[in-house]
């Protein structure tokens, strides 16, 4: 059994009131990109080729400056000295979707791919 390392953050808040501890609401963050998380047989994203799933794009905020992270995964892949804090992609802020059941932020020109193809 295979459970993914960071899949949902929950932030502990005290109440002033009561000065008791309780949860936030939860708060999503995108599952990482590795060779081992996009393993169809047992990665933590191999639900991306379960199409019983829902994976409608939903819209991201503009203001976080969202980025591709199948871009920047193929862009560190390609290149092993490329600098993710100093260079971004070509074409990886354009049309930046959520994919609500992955946890992940694909532009809508790798949607499919992360989607279909088995061996990225």
């Amino acid at each position: 059994n295979y459970w993914p390392t960071r899949h949902w953050l929950r932030l502990a808040l005290i109440d002033k009131n009561s000065n008791k501890l309780r949860l936030s609401e939860e708060k999503r963050c995108c599952m990482p990109f590795t060779d081992k998380s996009l393993c169809p047989d047992n990665g933590s994203l191999r639900k991306r080729l379960n199409n019983t799933l829902n994976h409608m794009p939903e819209p991201v905020d503009k203001s976080k400056k969202t980025q591709c992270q199948l871009h920047m995964w193929s862009a560190k892949k390609g290149a092993p000295t490329f600098d993710a804090t100093r260079e971004k992609p070509t074409g990886s802020r354009v049309h930046v979707m959520h994919c609500p059941s992955c946890h992940v932020h694909l532009c809508m020109d790798c949607f499919f791919s992360f989607h279909n193809v088995e061996n990225l």
